[in-house]
């Protein structure tokens, strides 16, 4: 699985997503949107942790939505 974090840190790193201000707005506003519990809403407050985070938060807690 760390091969998919590190896909998804390339991702965010080649469109600059972690720096995108709008990016940040349009998943704070998914995640309020979502259905609160939902594994919807959990893997979307999974990815904003990890893109707050600069890609440190593990692999475990970011796949296992």
């Amino acid at each position: 699985m760390s091969g998919d974090v590190t896909r998804v840190d390339n991702y965010l790193e080649r469109r600059t997503l972690r720096r995108n201000q709008l990016f940040h707005q349009l998943l704070q506003a998914l995640i309020e949107l979502a259905p609160h519990a939902s594994e919807e809403r959990s893997l979307l407050e999974s990815i904003s942790n990890h893109v707050g985070a600069g890609g440190k938060q593990t692999t475990a807690s970011f796949f296992n939505s």
